[in-house]
């Protein structure tokens, strides 16, 4: 069996090929895409090869490869032994870019009623986000600064005051970005650089700092100033993950104020997880489902352009020269 799939050739070449599908296991379901969104900083990092010798990036991207985790659509077909799903059901998953995906009875989610398919493909980034929230160590009242205001900030603010937020502060350079950051919440939102604004910080805290913050930008040069953001024996998540990690430094703050900096990632299984692995994801995956059809998470909003597959070329393109104005990209493969 065949499938349409979109492949990234190698630096900057996106093409649409007819790929096999994957073998359905007793296990696995197959699933007809019908939405799928693009990971903006995962994928780019991927499409434009800007990652350093010896990084995982370079460990595991192997080219012509295909890209993508972001999935929804509905079950054509199950294994022999999926007790959980049907023919007909909608799942989101961490399924690629490509009309058809067979993806673990474990690794999908059922979306409910209300949902749309646009909105469920966000659920793995639901995931990495939920993860990165959880590692946070949040309390009520804290005072939280997002520093990168891209998908995984937009979905980290509201996290944020799910979990009792007192301020949620936002720092980019981009307008368009801090205006759907000031949509979805954010208490303050400043246009301008994690050094810049220090001051603003301190301010704002009476002098004290932030509780916790989250680099969430992808740009090794940020961890050092955000983490002179921080209060005495604060706290610091790095969720956006460089292609260049030997060139992050961090700041005098981590030892003399005795700062913690924890990484999250989407592997990272919640600490009160009691069965194997995959449950926990599944239960994540199941929050965040819950978070929107309940409208405490909001994502059609985020959602900027909606294109056919056959336009990857060109929207891959446009990522990577106007990333301040393109936001949601959804693929439609209906």
């Amino acid at each position: 069996m065949k499938r349409t799939a979109i492949h990234i050739i190698d630096k900057n070449q996106i093409e649409l090929r007819e790929a096999d599908v994957p073998d359905v296991g007793p296990n696995d379901l197959l699933v007809r895409t019908t939405r799928s969104v693009i990971s903006t900083g995962t994928e780019s990092i991927a499409y434009t090869r800007n990652y350093g010798p010896g990084t995982h990036w370079d460990q595991w991207l192997r080219y012509p490869m295909i890209p993508g985790y972001l999935n929804c659509g509905v079950v054509e077909a199950v294994g022999s032994a999926v007790t959980k799903f049907k023919c007909g059901d909608r799942v989101a998953s961490g399924g690629a870019h490509a009309s058809l995906v067979v993806v673990g009875e474990t690794r999908a989610a059922g979306v409910p009623e209300g949902v749309p398919d646009e909105e469920a493909a966000w659920t793995h980034l639901g995931l990495i986000t939920q993860v990165g929230a959880r590692a946070g160590e949040q309390l009520l009242g804290e005072s939280v600064a997002i520093v990168g205001a891209g998908l995984l900030g937009q979905l980290v603010i509201q996290y944020a005051f799910v979990q009792g937020a007192k301020d949620v502060i936002v720092i980019d350079t981009s307008a368009a970005r801090l205006a759907h950051a000031a949509r979805h919440g954010a208490t303050l939102t400043l246009q301008m650089d994690a050094k810049s604004a220090k001051q603003r910080v301190y301010d704002i805290t009476g002098g004290r700092g932030v509780d916790l913050v989250y680099d969430i930008t992808g740009n090794a040069k940020v961890l050092g100033p955000a983490l002179g953001l921080i209060r005495r024996y604060g706290r610091l998540v790095l969720l956006g993950d460089t292609g260049h990690t030997s060139e992050q430094n961090v700041a005098p703050e981590l030892i003399v104020s005795g700062l913690r900096i924890i990484g999250a990632h989407a592997s990272h299984i919640p600490e009160h997880a009691t069965e194997f692995q995959w449950w926990s994801m599944v239960r994540c995956y199941e929050l965040f489902l819950d978070y929107v059809a309940r409208g405490r998470m909001r994502i059609g909003p985020l959602i900027t352009h909606r294109v056919k597959p056959t336009e990857a070329p060109a929207i891959y393109d446009l990522l990577q020269k106007d990333r301040e104005n393109t936001m949601g990209v959804v693929f439609d493969w209906s």
